[in-house]
């Protein structure tokens, strides 16, 4: 259960990556953190986790985390809708 649940989590952190890629879906970096809190609380909660398992959920989803973290500059200039996208 705990590696299906390490898979399907990734899934949606890549997803939500890609997305946030665009200026515009900036903010979607944020939901990266509510899905690198799953990866890091499931193998305690999820039956099949072994101790390995356990930290290397805990280091990528640090490591998530800092990536997702800091902003680039906006290249695109979206009028009004502007000041949400920072």
């Amino acid at each position: 259960m705990a590696a299906h649940s390490d898979h399907v989590i990734g899934a949606l952190i890549v997803t939500v990556v890609m997305i946030a890629l665009a200026d515009v879906g900036r903010a979607a970096r944020f939901v990266n953190v509510l899905l690198v809190t799953m990866v890091i609380v499931a193998p305690w909660v999820v039956d099949g986790a072994t101790v390995s398992a356990r930290w290397n959920d805990l280091t990528v989803g640090v490591l998530v985390i800092l990536l997702t973290v800091p902003r680039g500059s906006v290249r695109e200039r979206y009028g009004s809708y502007g000041r949400f996208i920072r």
